[in-house]
């Protein structure tokens, strides 16, 4: 069907590039030559374009980072995005174009929605910032689409490339080496070492990894979604030092982005995994309990409120939700549908102001942190309904009678990356793409298309 569908796009499109040859326009017939080889190869061989796609994937962070390859001047997110759309489309001529899942569905009402509210806002101009938005929709589809040595392929370069940041974010903090100015001109500092607290005579200010991204938390979000993974993979094979030594360099990528969130969201992920795996065994129990004693005295002192305050982040917090409650719920009919992707960073908590008109930018957070807030908000009562049958069809096929280890690993990734998004807002951001392709390879482990769950 495949074969025969590309054999037929290949026949009008080789009629487009004749006609351009034939009224004189070679560079056009040259592109489209271009155009038609890609397209035709990328229907009857899809795979090896997949290959690509993850490749892609891997490579976004480090290539909006690094200063020679003028992230700048060239947009990689958008151009991945425009890829595994391209990919996504070109597959509409194969049988089973788009999955039969709840997370198709999601996905989809993300984009959709996502668009509406930034075209409408920022007019055509404004489509660069459904780059992830896009991309996560693509690699959700072209997941489903994988074969099982894909799936692997793709779970590899996610290990390599947290496994990578992980080191970065070590030596950044430890050394203060290196520095992606493209990203971030300076390291981040601040007053966040909770060795501190455990050992006198510490300096609390505490240089924070953040890996190639912009922000700590976002290295946080992605190490916290790969920890849970990497300890029930070495759960799998517990005589296997690689797999021991790639969690303990997540561990410590984790505790040098200094992100609360992200700890925490670890040691949930983790108890998930340990909860549901059958086989206990002696040593993963008194690794977890190591891990979970060394993070609660990390973040369970008693001096934690002292700790906090210093930091101020909860009660700024608090006022970025409230700020945004109050805005919200200036038109309640607003929150069917949700205000809009982007709507709150960009035209709230960028001009917030108090009752008597002051400004108190100063006392709000640039963004929501809160992904299941930001959820709830700008896309509304019916994204939440989606999302959160999305995750109900994933966690039901995942965790089923003949679930395996791989696939608790990745949902695993999946609550950990979730309760760290309680407090940060990335959930539509690259962390949020690497999320989804958790969620995807955890649905296809289980083969997720019991029947009934068709909906589209």
């Amino acid at each position: 069907m495949a074969t025969l569908s590309g054999y037929a796009v290949a026949a009008a499109a080789l009629g487009v590039v004749a006609l351009a040859l034939a009224r004189g326009h070679a560079i056009v017939a040259l592109i489209l030559a271009c155009l038609l080889t890609v397209s035709v190869t990328a229907v009857v061989r899809p795979r090896a374009y997949r290959f690509v796609a993850w490749l892609g994937l891997a490579a976004v962070p480090f290539a909006t980072a690094w200063g020679v390859l003028r992230p700048d001047q060239y947009n990689f997110p958008l151009y991945l995005a425009a890829f595994t759309l391209l990919l996504v489309g070109l597959g509409a001529l194969q049988a089973g174009a788009l999955p039969r899942t709840m997370g198709t569905v999601y996905l989809g009402y993300v984009v959709v929605a996502g668009g509406v509210a930034v075209v409408s806002a920022f007019g055509t101009g404004g489509i660069g910032r459904l780059g992830y938005l896009v991309t996560a929709f693509g690699v959700y589809v072209l997941l489903r689409r994988a074969e099982r040595r894909e799936r692997r392929f793709l779970l590899i370069l996610l290990l390599a490339l947290c496994a990578t940041q992980a080191v970065l974010s070590v030596l950044q903090s430890l050394v203060e080496w290196p520095v992606f100015p493209a990203q971030l001109e300076t390291l981040m500092r601040s007053e966040r070492n909770y060795f501190a607290y455990l050992v006198p005579g510490l300096s609390l200010e505490a240089v924070q990894g953040s890996g190639t991204f912009y922000h700590f938390n976002a290295l946080g979000g992605v190490l916290a979604l790969a920890i849970p993974l990497a300890f029930g993979l070495w759960l799998d094979r517990l005589r296997s030092p690689l797999r021991l030594g790639l969690f303990v360099v997540l561990l410590a990528g984790t505790v040098t982005t200094y992100s609360r969130g992200a700890l925490l969201g670890s040691v949930a992920g983790i108890l998930f995994v340990v909860i549901l795996e059958r086989s206990r065994s002696r040593r993963a129990m008194t690794l977890l309990v190591l891990c979970v004693i060394f993070v609660a005295s990390l973040l369970a002192l008693s001096t934690a409120a002292q700790y906090y305050e210093t930091t101020q982040n909860v009660s700024i917090r608090a006022q970025t939700w409230r700020v945004a409650a109050e805005s919200a719920l200036e038109r309640p009919s607003n929150l069917l549908f949700g205000y809009g992707y982007d709507h709150f960073h960009s035209e709230v908590l960028s001009t917030s102001t108090t009752g008597d008109g002051r400004a108190i930018k100063s006392t709000v957070m640039s963004s929501l942190h809160s992904g299941p807030l930001q959820l709830a908000l700008e896309f509304g009562l019916v994204g939440v309904i989606l999302f959160a049958l999305w995750m109900f069809a994933a966690f039901r096929s995942g965790l089923g009678p003949g679930r395996s280890r791989l696939t608790v690993a990745l949902l695993g990734g999946a609550v950990a990356f979730l309760c760290h998004q309680t407090i940060d807002t990335s959930l539509f951001l690259y962390p949020g793409v690497l999320f989804v392709a958790v969620v995807g390879l955890a649905e296809a482990d289980a083969g997720a298309t019991e029947p009934g769950s068709a909906v589209v």
